[in-house]
């Protein structure tokens, strides 16, 4: 039901890799004054979240632990937003439990063409990328950035970062995800990502769900431009209504 102080339903946000609910921090205060109800989870492993060591952080693991916080809510028409590794789970969740979704929206999530891309490409990021994913040193590499870059990289364990990332990030499904979705779903991607996400989007096939926008950002567009992509977002869910 949606209430007067909250004429525009409800969002659920659902953030990336290595990072927590506080990265909506920026954007989600744009959400909440146009009139959405915003709830930010934290993702199995990530934040306050709990990270079980005997999980194997796949898209099983993940969706329960997303299913089971909605529940626990009682919501019964809501709209998802995943950024980046959430994007990847929003997809997979639209896919697989459409029933209460009103909407879906992907904000620059990794559109990689199969698991060799993807680790290739992450690992071209450069020398320092490279250590954080292979070295055996990496969890003190990850410390030290978390301490570096609080608002991007928050707790997590070693478990739910390097299975998360082999799971999830190199595991690129979003493809078939998306062909297969019965939810209208907003397919955001930043002109300033990766440039293999604009290249591989001729690999999505053709599904009348599915709306692509390509805006001028970068891949953290949500803490960087937050009213970009706030405007991105309404224009899309307003032409649902």
């Amino acid at each position: 039901m949606v209430s007067e102080e909250h004429p525009h339903g409800t969002i659920v946000l659902l953030h990336g890799f290595v990072s927590s609910s506080h990265y909506w921090s920026r954007l989600a205060p744009y959400l909440e004054s146009a009139g959405y109800t915003v709830i930010r989870l934290d993702l199995l492993g990530f934040g306050d979240a709990p990270k079980p060591h005997d999980s194997v952080y796949d898209y099983d693991d993940h969706l329960r632990h997303i299913h089971r916080h909605i529940k626990a809510l009682e919501l019964t028409s809501f709209t998802l937003i995943g950024h980046s590794m959430g994007a990847l789970l929003a997809a997979r969740y639209s896919r697989l439990r459409p029933e209460h979704l009103d909407a879906v929206i992907l904000l620059n999530p990794p559109l990689y063409s199969d698991t060799e891309e993807a680790r290739f490409v992450l690992r071209k990021t450069g020398r320092i990328y490279r250590f954080l994913l292979d070295s055996r040193f990496r969890n003190y590499g990850w410390r030290l950035l978390r301490l570096g870059a609080p608002h991007l990289i928050k707790a997590h364990s070693n478990t739910s970062r390097d299975h998360s990332l082999m799971n999830i990030i190199e595991k690129p499904f979003i493809f078939d995800d998306l062909a297969k979705t019965t939810v209208r779903t907003l397919l955001l991607v930043g002109s300033k990502d990766r440039p293999e996400y604009v290249a591989n989007l001729a690999r999505l096939q053709r599904n009348s769900c599915v709306t692509i926008t390509v805006e001028n950002v970068s891949h953290h567009g949500a803490t960087r431009r937050p009213r970009v992509i706030q405007a991105a977002i309404q224009k899309f869910l307003s032409e649902l209504a």
